[in-house]
């Protein structure tokens, strides 16, 4: 049986998954695969003894809910690495190099204390719009190159569109939005 080849379907799947940018938000409608991309894009590092990813959300059954991350991360990544290994208490999956991918709910924004002193390569914010300025903020101080050289830190967050989010205030600020 042929292992599945994994990889963007969409030439804006490809820029998301190409950024190299400190933070890079990606954006569509619920289904569009933005979740999934998130998960794929975290391969590019676990050769990296030292990689520690971690993906948040912002509630456990958010995570673990049935075709949620945890089972999207464990079918994807089960698949290309036989000898994976899978501590679900911990949600934390460790890959044959060692690298490491956590999975993580930041249900109030006191939950931001939780990850205080940690060290991670790559924070994936899936549903960013979920979350409150201030915990996103506090998992940017968490980003920490910690031994790769040439391994810059990143933030990807994915979001479905919502106006009252201040992800939408970043957005235009930035002026990555338009009237439409």
């Amino acid at each position: 049986m042929a292992k599945k080849q994994f990889g963007p379907a969409s030439k804006k799947q490809e820029m998301y998954v190409n950024s190299n940018a400190t933070i890079t938000v990606f954006g569509g409608a619920a289904g569009s695969g933005k979740s999934y991309m998130g998960l794929m894009d975290l391969l590019k590092w676990v050769h990296l003894p030292s990689f520690r990813g971690v993906v948040f959300r912002r509630t456990t059954p958010q995570l673990k809910g049935v075709g949620g991350m945890w089972d999207t991360a464990q079918e994807m990544y089960g698949e290309l690495f036989p000898k994976l290994q899978v501590a679900s208490k911990d949600s934390k999956i460790t890959f044959p190099s060692k690298a490491q991918i956590m999975m993580k709910h930041m249900e109030h924004v006191k939950d931001k204390y939780n990850i205080q002193g940690w060290q991670i390569s790559e924070a994936l914010v899936d549903e960013a719009c979920q979350f409150e300025e201030e915990q996103i903020m506090y998992i940017i101080s968490r980003l920490r190159n910690t031994s790769e050289k040439d391994f810059n830190s990143h933030l990807k967050m994915t979001c479905n569109p919502d106006y009252d989010s201040f992800l939408r205030v970043w957005l235009e600020k930035a002026q990555y939005l338009d009237k439409e």
